[in-house]
């Protein structure tokens, strides 16, 4: 019995401990996200792939706003228009936007992957539209074509 009772236990801490080892972090909700966020979800494989049509999710390097992050935030507060409507409604939130930074630090297809109201997520849009370019981000040290996702904070004050 006692044999069979060590056995049982020992068989019991190997799964455990084999769990510890295996446990993956839990993703985090979108209302966690800092105020700004790359998109760091995999893909694909990406070593060695030359194809010019993949957009890479996963790099080494970042993209980043030129003059880096307080940049974008000055950028951002000094080129965003509070649609006149949602000021008149008292609306505000935080628009989501996703968008693509090209090879050469073009910004190009946004969409709005969290949207708070028409006239906030067509500003948001605008805003994302009329960028400068971006420093790329970079895989194996070669520039490659990324998503990037921005949060975008309407707040009346």
């Amino acid at each position: 019995m006692r044999l069979i009772l060590s056995v049982i236990l020992f068989a019991f801490s190997c799964v455990a401990a084999q769990a510890q080892q295996l446990r993956v972090p839990s993703l985090q909700p979108v209302s966690d996200l800092p105020e700004i966020a790359a998109d760091t979800t995999a893909v694909g494989e990406a070593s060695g792939n030359t194809n010019p049509n993949i957009i890479f999710v996963e790099y080494e390097l970042p993209p980043v706003f030129p003059g880096g992050t307080p940049a974008l935030m000055r950028w951002i507060n000094s080129n965003l228009r509070y649609p006149e409507a949602a000021r008149k409604n008292k609306i505000q939130g935080r628009v989501i936007v996703k968008f693509t930074i090209e090879k050469d630090g073009t910004v190009v297809d946004p969409k709005v992957v969290r949207s708070v109201d028409p006239d906030l997520d067509s500003e948001a849009l605008r805003l994302i539209r009329s960028m400068p370019k971006w420093e790329p981000g970079k895989f194996d040290g070669v520039p490659w074509t990324t998503y990037f996702n921005l949060p975008i904070n309407f707040k009346l004050e």
